[in-house]
């Protein structure tokens, strides 16, 4: 056999053999357990959330110590995801009908300083009744015959879609009623609304973008809502002395 075969028929052979010997090593590791699957920390993350399923009352709530931005995304797919502080942990539980997304507080910063923050994206496509105790949220979009009640507490924020200008997507709600008290609802220009009712007490803020569409508007405002937008809807609000 020449000198070139055989060098050709040695590398074909440690072509083959060393597959075969990787092959072989890791079914044995698999049949003694003597492995790890390594996974990103999002998967990791992913793996550890609680099932959530589709409802009609959600309340969204965080103490004082911790800043906590929701998002809120229609989806026909079921789940959520979180992010931000590790110095929190986040409760979720249903009871009852209600689905409970609570932010508990493992080691809250000293007064005056900053908050420590966390995020959720919650995708379902919801509607119905959503209470909110400290938290920030944005519904980002919902179903267009979406019929949305939000009860608002203790500083809470309610964005209507994204007030970013280069986002060009309409939210559409068929129906929309708020009751605030000391919290913040924010009605960005890329928002229609066949029906509003608005109430805010206390020290709340109301806002109406430029090019909101509003089918028709009721409701009552305190005497503390700072409120900023269009003098056409704001009379047709009636002032709580």
């Amino acid at each position: 056999m020449k000198t070139s075969n055989k060098i050709l028929l040695g590398m074909v052979v440690f072509l083959v053999l060393i597959p075969a010997s990787i092959l072989v090593a890791l079914s044995i590791k698999v049949k003694n357990g003597d492995y790890t699957i390594k996974m990103s920390e999002w998967e990791q993350l992913a793996r550890k959330a609680t099932p959530i399923t589709n409802t009609g009352f959600l309340k969204i709530a965080t103490p004082g110590t911790t800043k906590l931005e929701c998002t809120i995304r229609y989806s026909d797919s079921i789940y959520y995801r979180k992010h931000g502080s590790d110095h929190d942990s986040l409760q979720v539980a249903k009871s009852g009908d209600t689905l409970y997304f609570t932010v508990i507080s493992r080691d809250p910063k000293p007064e005056g300083s900053d908050k420590h923050e966390m995020y959720i994206d919650i995708f379902m496509p919801f509607k119905g009744l959503l209470m909110l105790d400290g938290a920030g949220v944005t519904l980002d979009s919902v179903a267009a015959d979406a019929a949305i009640t939000v009860a608002m507490t203790n500083n809470s924020t309610l964005n209507l879609g994204q007030s970013n200008p280069d986002n060009k997507k309409i939210i559409k709600f068929s129906s929309l009623f708020v009751r605030g008290d000391q919290s913040k609802l924010v009605l960005t220009d890329n928002t229609s609304i066949d029906s509003a009712s608005i109430n805010l007490t206390g020290n709340s803020n109301l806002y109406f973008g430029k090019e909101l569409s509003l089918g028709s508007i009721n409701g009552s405002i305190s005497a503390g809502t700072e409120v900023n937008g269009a003098a056409k809807w704001i009379y047709q609000l009636k002032p709580i002395p």
